[in-house]
């Protein structure tokens, strides 16, 4: 009995001098104030005179700055810009370009508007075609792609091609669909037909009324 209160009693001594002995570790010291003497989250923020930052830096007061200039000519203002090189200002100064004005011109005529809409339907029946296990189905969608494709250009350029050609040419690959009762078994592809009808009587009545928009 009395080895084992010898035994706690040199353990509670050997802790005691590990305690005394080693050294305390070196932590750093209490982190400083960034701005001494300003940083007081409890107060309110201090008052600061017009032009004047409450960090005590200075800005232009309003008197000072650069003012927006009014030609006498009565042509648009000009007042600071940052950030815009020359070129930028003298594009947007001159405004569009006359190039991508008749681009856009171009693109909304009739011809290249309804080209690209009977292009939709055309692309979709020559896809359900080129699926089919029917030889004859895959060799019509192969015959289909000369069309999608020049409908395609004249959307993007009505002056490339006739479009009264391609629209005939459209209307005799909706026949040959139409007329193959195998073809119309495929409900997309029926879809298609009756879509292209609707949009070859959209233009029929577009390009006969007198202003075609």
């Amino acid at each position: 009995m009395k080895q084992r209160w010898w035994l706690l009693a040199a353990g509670v001594v050997g802790i005691g001098l590990a305690i005394l002995l080693f050294p305390k570790p070196d932590t750093g010291g209490d982190i400083p104030d960034p701005t001494p003497g300003r940083v007081d989250f409890n107060a309110a923020p201090e008052d600061a005179e017009p032009g004047e930052r409450s960090d005590g830096a200075k800005g232009l007061k309003r008197a000072e700055r650069s003012p927006v200039k009014i030609p006498a000519s009565g042509g648009p203002r000009i007042g600071p810009v940052a950030n815009l090189d020359p070129a930028t200002i003298e594009r947007v100064r001159r405004g569009p370009s006359p190039m991508a004005l008749e681009n856009v011109r171009m693109r909304s005529q009739p011809e290249a508007v309804f080209a690209g809409r009977v292009a939709g339907p055309l692309s979709l029946m020559r896809r359900q075609l080129l699926l089919s296990d029917s030889d004859a189905a895959k060799d019509l969608g192969n015959e289909m792609a000369g069309l999608v494709s020049a409908l395609r250009e004249q959307r993007r350029d009505p002056r490339v091609h006739d479009f009264d050609i391609l629209l005939q040419q459209a209307q005799d690959f909706g026949e040959r669909i139409r007329g193959d009762a195998a073809f119309m078994q495929d409900e997309q592809v029926a879809q298609s037909i009756a879509r292209l009808d609707e949009v070859i009587a959209e233009y029929t009545e577009v390009s006969s009324s007198p202003n075609p928009q």
